[in-house]
């Protein structure tokens, strides 16, 4: 069985109980959470916790899915942009191995768009119908990250049908 951000497994435990050795069937599920590590980094983590039944484990797995889908902060689509050169040209290699597998775990769809030129994700994000995301990711430098905020503060001035190329006018 598979949820949102646990996964559930059969397992063999041994346990020792009154000098004599069983064997017990138990199932399983872990849960995964980001942490703080050194030097400003994040890490995810993952705790294990085991059940006597299948029955159990199904309960906390739902209870777990059901307190997470009541955290409307949480983005459930993203839209991402990578630079493929970014990180000596690993920039989709870094977002594959490392960003998407995360956003696996947390259930969170993405569309990802790997631009091919300069201000690809600047146009884009003027044109795209930016509604259906809860949020915008950039995988890249400082450069896609300025890319990105540009073409987020035209879309908004554009929206609002203010001429983003007057420098008088007011950002909205």
């Amino acid at each position: 069985v598979n949820a949102t951000c646990c996964y559930i497994w059969r397992a063999m435990l041994l346990v020792r109980y009154c000098d004599s050795l069983f064997i017990c069937a138990c199932v399983s599920f872990a849960v995964y959470y980001i942490k703080k590590a050194r030097h400003h980094r994040w890490r995810c983590s993952e705790v294990t916790f085991w059940c006597i039944d299948e029955h159990l484990c199904n309960q906390w797995i739902c209870t777990l899915k059901e307190l997470l889908d009541l955290q409307t902060s949480r983005p459930k689509r993203l839209l991402v942009y990578i630079n493929p050169h970014s990180g000596k040209s690993q920039g989709e290699k870094i977002y594959e191995q490392k960003v998407a597998p995360l956003f696996s775990l947390a259930s969170i769809s993405t569309d990802v768009i790997v631009t091919e030129h300069a201000n690809h994700a600047k146009d884009n994000l003027l044109e795209i119908h930016l509604e259906k995301y809860d949020g915008v990711v950039c995988v890249g430098g400082d450069g896609m990250f300025s890319e990105v905020i540009h073409g987020l503060i035209g879309r908004s001035q554009k929206d609002s049908g203010i001429d983003q190329n007057n420098p008088k006018a007011q950002l909205v």
